[in-house]
């Protein structure tokens, strides 16, 4: 672990990181170029693998603001729970290890949620990438709180979980990422703090998010679905107060040819339209 300043930053920045060698120094140069400089990067290791461990611990030794952890693989929940654990900052940003942060995220974000107390989580407009295209414009999220919120009400996210910041006080009330959540954690973490707070989304794009939809096969859109699903179900168990099952459990219980067909329907409906980017 790298040196501690005694002195807490205004931002945590969160990385959990699992075997992305290829990735995982764009994504630590983009925090360092931050104009806003009082933070702090928290790198959990989830047991990569590859040479992750040891890039993170080269960036590490190079800049004191950078806390450099390892565990035993667990799932990126775990991951998230442990960089949580760790930050001393008041706000929180999540930064995953394939992304880029432009430079003026973390200071346009920081002074939103500064100059609006009421407000709990702050994102902002990204746009795809991946290892061979130039970065294109992804499907932009509404800035109308009220819409956000609906959105979250029907069970869709309203914002990009990997360009936001979220004020750590959320986390005592709501709790943190469901760790058994191995897919949709983001949706279903959001799911239980609309219930407490208000997003926003700031109109600028402030983040380069790494993904192929291409190689989203249906599989995956179905396990995707799945946890969707559980994850709704888990913001029900929080308004009402009650323990929420386990995954396996939820799942074993609620399948269906009727989920099957509308995964289905989605996954078509959205092959159609990023066969139009």
């Amino acid at each position: 672990m790298s040196g501690v300043k005694s002195q807490a930053p205004v931002v945590s920045a969160m990385m959990p990181a699992y075997n992305v060698e290829k990735y995982i120094g764009e994504a630590i140069e983009s925090v360092l170029y931050q104009t806003f400089g009082d933070w702090e990067l928290i790198i959990v290791d989830d047991g990569s693998q590859d040479r992750t461990p040891e890039i993170i611990r080269q960036y590490a030794r190079r800049d004191p603001r950078i806390r450099a952890y390892s565990m035993e693989h667990g799932g990126r929940g775990r991951a998230r729970n442990r960089c949580l654990e760790l930050s001393r900052g008041r706000y929180i940003a999540v930064c995953d290890s394939d992304d880029i942060s432009l430079p003026q995220r973390f200071e346009k974000e920081v002074a939103f949620l500064d100059e609006k107390p009421d407000y709990g989580v702050v994102s902002a407009q990204s746009e795809f990438f991946w290892d061979t295209d130039r970065p294109r414009p992804v499907i932009r999220y509404s800035c109308d709180t009220g819409e956000i919120r609906r959105r979250f009400n029907r069970g869709s996210m309203g914002i990009n979980h990997a360009a936001s910041m979220f004020r750590k006080e959320l986390v005592d009330r709501i709790g943190p990422y469901r760790a058994d959540c191995l897919r949709a954690q983001d949706l279903e973490f959001f799911l239980r703090a609309n219930e407490v707070t208000t997003f926003f989304n700031l109109p600028e794009v402030l983040l380069h998010y790494r993904n192929d939809p291409k190689r989203i096969t249906y599989a995956l859109w179905a396990t995707l679905g799945a946890y969707r699903r559980y994850g709704i179900y888990c913001r029900d168990c929080f308004r009402k107060r009650i323990e929420a099952v386990s995954f396996p459990e939820f799942d074993a219980s609620n399948r269906g040819l009727r989920h099957n067909v509308f995964d289905a329907a989605k996954f078509i409906i959205f092959r159609l339209r990023m066969s139009f980017k």
